[in-house]
């Protein structure tokens, strides 16, 4: 048996709590490690809840992003042997298998591990991919960005904004960073950020005119949805591009067609899972995410590391939304 979270209905809700399953065997194709770490992500409640873009099959487990040590190969696996340590990259999964990652042990199919940084401890090693990799897409292969442009960062201060800032800084681009009360300013500068906006305290759409020289940004990249979009259409650049890859504020995105089009706007829904799902993207994508890690050129920002007697916490204090970068359950500490 091994320990892991599970969620399930009960009384009509659905219930997170620690449970017991048998350890079951990879099958073919399918990579079995004991699992060191776990990253948490804003995904995992939005799939807690069956409003993620993946569905559970209840009682499901719980979590995209873990890191450990592999203890089984199923048929045919060649890139992975016992004792390498490894890093989850999450993906669409349609299989009967759960491979969810929050627990004791892990299943993941092999295109969707890559090799765990050896410069990185298994708490930062787990953090990567979700982040990284989302804002990898986007900015390096859909907008190729570079110097001259610009981009508007929403929610900076999540673990997939502070990537977004570290890649695009990395770039050559100007970045201004959008965070809600200006608590977080000063971590979110640190990362990187040119420019930081409180947007409840500061006229979003003016300063971006103002630190643009009154161009606009060429890009945005933003989690928030609902009409936020709306706070900052006029303060986009011609012919940008918005890239709406989460639903912090609900499934449904409204904006004025009109501001749209006068800003000849690419409105971009965007999943990670649609780039992960293509071999050949993916291939890209961890090769990448190896070269930037592996020579120091990025580095994930850990906020808290929960040990495993306290994972049901960690998913509160995300839920707080107090933290800035990674919230991390490490298992051997």
């Amino acid at each position: 048996m091994a320990g892991v979270l599970l969620f399930d209905e009960v009384d009509g809700k659905r219930v997170l709590d620690f449970a017991d399953i048998p350890l079951v065997e990879p099958g073919p194709g399918e990579v079995r490690y004991c699992v060191e770490a776990f990253a948490l992500n804003r995904a995992d409640l939005l799939y807690l809840y069956g409003a993620h873009y993946s569905v559970a099959h209840l009682p499901s487990r719980i979590g995209f992003e873990g890191c450990g040590i592999v203890d089984a190969i199923g048929s045919g696996v060649t890139k992975f042997a016992i004792g390498d340590r490894v890093t989850s990259i999450p993906f669409n999964n349609v299989s009967s298998t759960d491979c969810n990652v929050a627990g004791e042990y892990a299943i993941t199919p092999e295109p969707f591990l890559m090799a765990a940084p050896a410069r990185l401890t298994s708490e930062e090693a787990c953090s990567i991919t979700m982040q990284y990799l989302t804002a990898y897409y986007p900015i390096v292969e859909i907008a190729k960005m570079g110097p001259g442009q610009s981009i508007l960062v929403t929610g900076a201060s999540s673990s997939a904004g502070l990537a977004a800032i570290q890649i695009a800084k990395s770039m050559g681009v100007m970045v201004i960073a959008q965070t809600r009360t200006g608590e977080k300013s000063a971590a979110i500068l640190a990362a990187g950020a040119d420019f930081v906006i409180a947007s409840e305290k500061e006229p979003l759409a003016e300063k971006m005119l103002e630190y643009t020289g009154g161009r606009g940004v060429d890009v945005s990249y933003d989690p928030l949805s609902d009409d936020f979009i709306g706070t900052y259409m006029d303060a986009l650049a011609y012919g940008s591009r918005v890239f709406m890859y989460g639903t912090q504020c609900g499934p449904t995105v409204t904006f004025d067609l009109v501001q749209a089009v006068r800003r000849h706007a690419i409105i971009h829904p965007y999943s990670l899972n649609n780039h992960v799902n293509d071999p050949a993207s993916l291939e890209r994508g961890i090769a990448w995410l190896a070269d930037a890690i592996n020579s120091g050129k990025f580095t994930p920002v850990i906020d808290t590391v929960f040990p495993w007697k306290r994972a049901l916490e960690s998913y509160e204090y995300m839920q707080e939304n107090k933290h800035v970068g990674k919230i991390v359950v490490s298992l051997t500490k």
